[in-house]
């Protein structure tokens, strides 16, 4: 149970990351405040990894992302009570849906705002794939001490991966972070291929018809 616990926990860590990117997003390159809030991003970044990669090592992938999807709760939640950002009756039916079990396309839109879609869209793939590397990285039982943290493997994955977040805090710029976080929750359909193609996971029914909520929970979130 404490594992659960501490795993939601950089849930949060990682959503009140999402706050400060779209907080930081009205202000200029310039403006000091920009740095000092991506500063911020930085460091709970860096807090997320560290306990992300000790979570690896306590859990399956498919079994501790699954979880992350509760980052889509506490995403609308502080984006509600930090930026006041709208509730809705639908979003909060797409948002159990999400949590109930992933990736529809979304309605017509304007043609700027599918660019930073499916940029958006991209980043989470490449981050997921960091994933399968952290997750090997973890199994590895020569790892021990500082070089589990600090090992050429781990040090690639967490380097693409905060290229990632550099894009995803890109398009908070042009996007609201209700979207963004909705957006990231494609990473569940490539979770379930990784982890059976790279880690032998099955793919029951069960795990295809999560898939499937996620999948509805996003649509109806997305055309709210």
């Amino acid at each position: 149970m404490i594992n659960y616990l501490i795993l939601h926990l950089l849930f949060i860590v990682y959503a009140l990351n999402t706050v400060l990117g779209r907080m930081a997003a009205p202000y200029g390159w310039t403006d000091c405040r920009r740095f000092a809030l991506l500063a911020g991003v930085l460091f709970l970044l860096g807090i997320y990894a560290a306990g992300w990669q000790v979570m690896l090592k306590k859990f399956n992938l498919g079994v501790a992302y699954a979880n992350r999807a509760a980052v889509v709760i506490w995403g609308i939640l502080l984006a509600w009570l930090c930026l006041g950002e709208a509730l809705s009756w639908t979003l909060a039916a797409g948002a159990a849906l999400v949590i109930g079990g992933l990736f529809w396309f979304p309605r017509r839109r304007r043609m700027s705002e599918e660019f930073y879609i499916g940029l958006n869209l991209f980043s989470v793939f490449l981050a997921s794939c960091t994933q399968v590397v952290l997750k090997k990285s973890a199994m590895n039982d020569r790892l021990t001490g500082l070089a589990y943290f600090v090992n050429p493997a781990t040090m690639a994955a967490y380097s693409v991966f905060l290229g990632c977040c550099l894009l995803t805090f890109y398009c908070l710029s042009h996007l609201p972070m209700i979207t963004v976080n909705m957006l990231e929750c494609s990473a569940y359909v490539y979770i379930l291929l990784f982890d059976r193609i790279f880690f032998g996971k099955p793919i029951t029914m069960r795990k295809v018809g999560g898939n499937a909520m996620i999948i509805a929970g996003i649509i109806v979130c997305l055309n709210r």
